[in-house]
């Protein structure tokens, strides 16, 4: 959510976790934004753990490799937008008066100051007016990091010969790509089931309201799978993806999965009624709504039947992300399942086409 640059400039995005990095350009069309270009590759095991970069010159060296490898048009920018870790964030929504931008930005420094567990000399700090008009005041979401966590990222980038044009914290980048935009004003949580984590994402009013993350993953269901059929890790990622959890041998996967999937479940229900619960108000002339909608993306999307099965036990819809929702995937020959994986890379791609 920084913007380093006031200038409009063309830049790609690109994702970090503490496994890959992936590499995302959508361009401009006469009918809608094209997926122009695609990159990907694995991390060194250590350079980035738990959201800190431990090692900059290997991450360095690992973005030139994926930026010089990339499939579909070459990159043409050294401006990125990049992610920043979800772990390592803070995000709070704070009411405050209507007054101009520039005096918001001042007093949204010193209301931070309460609500931020660190000293503000500490953290880099932004903020975004969530739309909705109240009487007498706004809400804002006002986001931060400690700078000990984001200069490493910044210097990775540019010892790597590149420029950042934008750091943003991935759950809002996840939601701006899986979201659909005329969906995007409705309350929904996000369950982005990541490799190594799963981010827990409220959005509504065309904003983030509200993150979280655990330790639970994909792999963390392969190992599982691995664990109770005695067979390799790739023979169980193979099984949980060909059968998920539907089916026959789908039931049995199921039923090895049987605590994991009642744990995503009670985690799912505790932010349901987290947002009930809160203060999160929509405009005082319209009523406050629950959140109706679940939508599952990233690794975690690809176990078949779990959309339908959450859906049952909660009994609310839940759907599985369209990574395409807001773009054309053009002549770029990627599947909805390997797409899932670039979620957030595709959302920061996605802010070329936002006001700014």
């Amino acid at each position: 959510m920084l913007d380093f640059l006031n200038t409009k400039i063309e830049f790609f995005g690109l994702h970090f976790s503490d496994y890959n990095i992936r590499v995302a350009k959508i361009e401009k069309s006469k009918k809608e934004p094209v997926l122009a270009s695609l990159g990907k590759g694995r991390l060194e095991e250590g350079v980035i753990k738990e959201g800190r970069v431990r090692d900059e010159t290997s991450l360095s060296l690992a973005i030139k490799r994926i930026t010089g490898n990339i499939e579909g048009e070459r990159l043409g920018t050294k401006y990125i937008a990049a992610s920043l870790p979800e772990e390592k964030s803070f995000l709070q929504v704070i009411e405050m008066p209507k007054m101009s931008r520039e005096e918001l930005r001042k007093a949204a420094l010193y209301e931070a100051e309460n609500c931020i567990p660190l000293p503000i000399e500490d953290v880099y700090l932004d903020f975004q007016v969530i739309p909705g008009e109240k009487k007498g005041h706004l809400d804002i979401l006002v986001a931060s990091l400690p700078k000990k966590i984001v200069d490493p990222y910044v210097s990775s980038i540019e010892k790597a010969g590149f420029s950042p044009a934008v750091l943003e914290i991935e759950s809002v980048s996840i939601a701006r790509a899986i979201i659909e935009r005329e969906e995007f004003l409705e309350p929904t949580l996000i369950v982005d089931i990541g490799e190594n984590k799963t981010n827990f994402i409220i959005s509504s009013r065309g904003a983030i309201q509200f993150s979280s993350f655990n330790s639970m993953s994909s792999e963390s269901f392969t190992k599982e799978i691995s664990k109770e059929r005695d067979i390799s890790l790739s023979g169980a990622e193979a099984l949980k993806v060909k059968y998920g959890i539907e089916g026959k041998e789908g039931e049995r996967n199921l039923s090895i999965l049987n605590s994991l999937s009642g744990k995503l479940k009670e985690e799912i229900e505790k932010y349901l009624a987290y947002y009930d619960s809160s203060s999160f108000l929509l405009p005082s002339k319209e009523k406050k709504e629950g959140i109706r909608r679940i939508i599952v993306c990233n690794d975690g999307a690809s176990l078949k039947g779990l959309d339908s099965f959450l859906s049952k036990e909660l009994g609310i819809e839940v759907k599985t992300g369209n990574p395409f929702s807001n773009f054309s995937k053009g002549l770029l020959d990627i599947s909805e399942k390997e797409a899932q994986n670039y979620v957030a890379a595709f959302g920061l791609a996605l802010r070329n086409f936002e006001e700014r």
